[in-house]
């Protein structure tokens, strides 16, 4: 129990409740992931591999994403799903 409120004074979420929250966001959001990824976003993307690859892949650091990595149709980098 004293972790419990050690977690609570923190701030931080068990684990019960943190797969409560994400069961509800992907129910909520369950709807989005067929949806093809707007041609804004996907400029923004293309940027920013472009400048990743200018730059020695520093961008890669930021975001987590490498200029290797493929984008799917649901929007998020293969794999991470």
């Amino acid at each position: 129990m004293i972790g419990d409120q050690q977690k609570a004074r923190r701030g931080q979420l068990d684990r019960v409740a943190q797969s409560r929250i994400g069961r509800r966001l992907r129910l909520v959001y369950r709807h989005l992931v067929g949806e093809p990824i707007p041609d804004n976003q996907i400029d923004l993307l293309l940027a920013l591999r472009w400048k990743e690859r200018d730059q020695g892949g520093s961008a890669s650091k930021a975001t987590g994403l490498s200029a290797h990595d493929e984008i799917t149709l649901d929007g998020a980098p293969e794999g991470t799903l």
